[in-house]
């Protein structure tokens, strides 16, 4: 399973700035596959639980814009800004950060 990031900072990020400890986060794209080479569409499989931090509130501490984390799957508030699917999560929501 290949995860490719965006590079660039999400449309739907940038006239939004969350508030005290919350971020806002893009998901990653996945592209998933079967055992016999078949791709899965993207209707017919779970969101994933990684995503890009495209923006964050002031309280916000161990976390910067750009950051590839990692949250629980039922954590934050799902929403659609300009036809993206993106997640409001609070700080305490994020349980790593990947590095390279």
């Amino acid at each position: 399973m290949a995860t490719e990031a965006k590079d660039k900072k999400s449309t739907a990020a940038k006239n939004f700035q969350p508030l005290g400890d919350r971020l806002f986060v893009t998901y990653t794209e996945e592209m998933e596959r079967t055992s016999g080479g078949i791709y899965v569409p993207d209707s017919a499989k779970e969101k994933p639980q990684r995503g890009i931090v495209q923006a964050i509130g002031k309280k916000v501490e161990n976390i910067k814009v750009g950051d590839q984390v990692l949250f629980d799957k039922y954590s934050g508030s799902k929403l659609r800004i300009e036809d993206e699917e993106c997640l409001i999560l609070k700080e305490e929501d994020i349980l790593g950060i990947f590095t390279n």
